[in-house]
């Protein structure tokens, strides 16, 4: 379905609701540093010391447990800037 439709998809969670999911929940939210595999210094544009953050999670349906995403994050550490400033 998301194959058809992806193209007018602005969120998936209204996408989600749509289909009749509307409670989720997350088995896991991981976050890992590791060096770059040949395709990803390729995607990056990076060399292979340049460390990566990794940050992966899914999306899980709490009624069925039906996994609807798993999504992966890869960041270039030497050009992520996080601010955790508190206001």
């Amino acid at each position: 379905m998301i194959k058809k439709d992806g193209h007018a998809i602005e969120s998936m969670f209204s996408y989600y609701h749509k289909l009749g999911y509307t409670e989720f929940t997350s088995s896991k939210s991981m976050l890992s540093v590791a060096h770059p595999t040949l395709d990803e210094q390729s995607l990056l544009a990076c060399n292979s010391l340049v460390p990566l953050l990794i940050v992966e999670t899914d999306c899980i349906d709490v009624t069925s447990k039906r996994i609807l995403e798993y999504t992966k994050i890869i960041y270039r550490s030497d050009k992520f800037k996080y601010d955790i400033t508190i206001d």
